[in-house]
C-alpha cells in the first residue's frame, strides 16, 4: 500500500481539546478499523496521506468524514480538490460532522454504501488515485 500516514482526529467528549493520532504506514486492517470507528462526533474524520519525496509535486490525500452509514470523500491531488458526488441522491442537507465547527453537506455528496466506501479507500491506498468507478467533482 502507498499510504505513508493515517491521521485520526479525535474530539474526546470529556474535554474540549481535539488531538490527532498518527499511524505511519498503516496496514489495511488499521485503515478499515478507523473507518468503522467514524461517528460524526468524537471521531468525525480521518486523513489518508501519500507523502511524496522532496522535489515531487506534492502529496495526495483522501479525507473520509462521517460515520453511521454516510461518508463524505475529499481527494487532494497535489493541492487540487475533488469531491465524491452521487447525483441520484437528494439535496437534503445532512450534518456529517457534529463536533467542533461541524460540517453540513447535501446528501448527494455522501456515500451510503459501506462496501463502496471500502472500495474507494482501498483503491486510493493501492494506487494514490481517485476511484474511477464513481463521480468526482471540483464544485
Amino acid at each position: 500500500m502507498l499510504i505513508t500516514k493515517l491521521e485520526v482526529t479525535w474530539y474526546p467528549s470529556s474535554w474540549g481539546n481535539w488531538q490527532t493520532i498518527d499511524y505511519p504506514n498503516p496496514d489495511w486492517d488499521t485503515i478499515q478499523f478507523w473507518i468503522e470507528c467514524l461517528d460524526r462526533d468524537e471521531i468525525p474524520f480521518i486523513n489518508l496521506l501519500i507523502e511524496q519525496t522532496p522535489g515531487d509535486e506534492g502529496e495526495f490525500i483522501l479525507v473520509v468524514v462521517g460515520g453511521y452509514g454516510e461518508y463524505l470523500f475529499e481527494f487532494y491531488d497535489r493541492g487540487y480538490l475533488l469531491c465524491y458526488r452521487d447525483d441520484s441522491r437528494s439535496d437534503r442537507v445532512v450534518s456529517i460532522w457534529k463536533s467542533d465547527q461541524g460540517c453540513f453537506v447535501s446528501e448527494k455528496y455522501l456515500c451510503n454504501d459501506i462496501e463502496l466506501v471500502f472500495i474507494i479507500v482501498r483503491y486510493f491506498a493501492e494506487t494514490g488515485k481517485a476511484f474511477p468507478g464513481v463521480n468526482w467533482t471540483d464544485d
